[in-house]
């Protein structure tokens, strides 16, 4: 696992209360399995906006075409309606995922 600056304390936002008749080692085992997927889940989100925000102007991987596409995309797609604008970002990041 990555290194983020996510709080582990905010990942689970409410008490889960064990089953009637639950023994208590099976549910302490559900408990941890849980917080490791949302440990997870949580790194894996941090790492996709650190990524995205390294695209942006001044960041370690800035690229205005991309920053552009994802904040603004009628400005790189000029003249083309909603949906044919929607239809080239999905192109776009349905290849880009492909490449990976």
């Amino acid at each position: 696992m990555s290194n983020t600056r996510y709080r582990e304390s905010r990942i689970l936002a409410r008490s889960i209360h064990r089953l009637p008749n639950e023994d208590h080692t099976k549910y302490n085992h559900k408990v941890s399995e849980l917080r490791k997927h949302f440990e997870n889940f949580s790194v894996n989100v941090s790492e996709i906006c650190q990524w995205l925000m390294g695209l942006r102007p001044g960041g370690k991987r800035e690229n205005d075409k991309v920053w552009n596409l994802l904040l603004e995309p009628s400005d790189v797609f000029k003249g083309q309606d909603e949906k044919q604008v929607d239809r080239y970002r999905r192109l776009v990041f349905g290849d880009r995922c492909k490449m990976q």
